[in-house]
């Protein structure tokens, strides 16, 4: 099997297993969504890949963050930016943003 297959054979389980971290993370059930982000991680890291939403996988401990349950959401006005820390091991992101000039 060649290069090029083996890469758009993994890009179709990484989708696939975002969609069902999606759903399974609706449900309730956080545990299996934790595992589908454990397998995303995995796959993109053997196949050198870049998952499609990094945002929705926590770096440190690649848990799925949800809002309200595993992630917490906080802007900072006075930095002009957004502060996501994942609930289970307390790692931040900050992405920055812009205020729209009227």
């Amino acid at each position: 099997m060649k290069k090029e297959e083996r890469k758009r054979i993994a890009r179709e389980r990484v989708k696939r297993l975002f969609r069902l971290a999606e759903e399974a993370s609706r449900q309730g059930k956080q545990e299996r969504a934790d595992r589908y982000a454990e397998l995303i991680w995995r796959i993109c890291l053997r196949h050198n890949l870049r998952p499609r939403e990094r945002r929705r996988i926590c770096r440190r401990c690649h848990c799925w963050l949800q809002p309200g349950k595993t992630l917490r959401i906080r802007t900072r006005a006075d930095k002009q930016v957004v502060v996501w820390q994942c609930m289970r091991c307390g790692f931040i992101r900050r992405y920055p943003y812009r205020k729209v000039k009227k």
